[in-house]
């Protein structure tokens, strides 16, 4: 078996990171609303204020209702899976009545793990 050598320019070799002096593409979108549980936590609340009305799309979360939201005075993306009745069950209560912009709920949180986990949302 003969081995053939073919000669790699060292200009095109070490030039890879030319390209890497881009603009952020994610620099513009908003983080991501999420209530994790610390280490020992066994239930979590947090207050919120929708800022939209709410869209469905099919995510990295599977089928969602994504609703903009300011959280801790940061605007946030908040994205509901269709299944999370717990929650969706309240905010579709409310929308039937009018819009959900500037409304303020606190969502909870109980329990750790998929399955384990219940949602709740109270409207103020």
């Amino acid at each position: 078996m003969e081995v053939i050598e073919k000669e790699v320019k060292a200009e095109e070799a070490d030039s890879w990171f030319q390209e890497y002096d881009k603009p952020n593409d994610n620099k513009d979108q908003l983080p991501i609303f999420e209530m994790k549980l610390k280490e020992g936590q066994l239930s979590r609340k947090e207050n919120v204020v929708f800022l939209s009305d709410g869209k469905s799309l099919v995510t990295r979360f599977g089928a969602t209702i994504v609703f903009n939201i300011r959280h801790d005075n940061t605007d946030k993306v908040w994205f509901i899976k269709k299944t999370q009745y717990g929650l969706l069950n309240p905010i579709a209560k409310l929308r039937k009545t009018g819009t959900l912009i500037g409304k303020e709920a606190t969502v909870e949180r109980i329990g750790s793990g998929a399955k384990e986990t219940k949602w709740g949302l109270n409207f103020k």
